[in-house]
């Protein structure tokens, strides 16, 4: 996702710049956490390189409890 946390890729192909999600990263640049859903949530922060920041891309994993909702059904 995007440095305003929407959508930009999915392995589902859904959501794709039309959603946002709900990153609680903490101002931190990587790490997990467990979502309200039980699903559980890692991501990291995209480096920039030697003077320049980045984009403050991230890359995240959602992975939901077995019997639990699919990443493909979208509220």
């Amino acid at each position: 996702m995007d440095a305003k946390h929407r959508v930009i890729a999915a392995s589902d192909g859904m959501g794709l710049l039309a959603e946002t999600f709900p990153l609680k990263d903490d101002n931190h640049p990587t790490g997990w956490y467990e979502a309200p859903d039980g699903a559980l949530v890692a991501f990291a922060r995209t480096p920039g390189y030697e003077t320049y920041p980045g984009l403050g891309w991230y890359g995240v994993i959602v992975q939901h409890p077995a019997g639990g909702r699919h990443p493909a059904e979208h509220a």
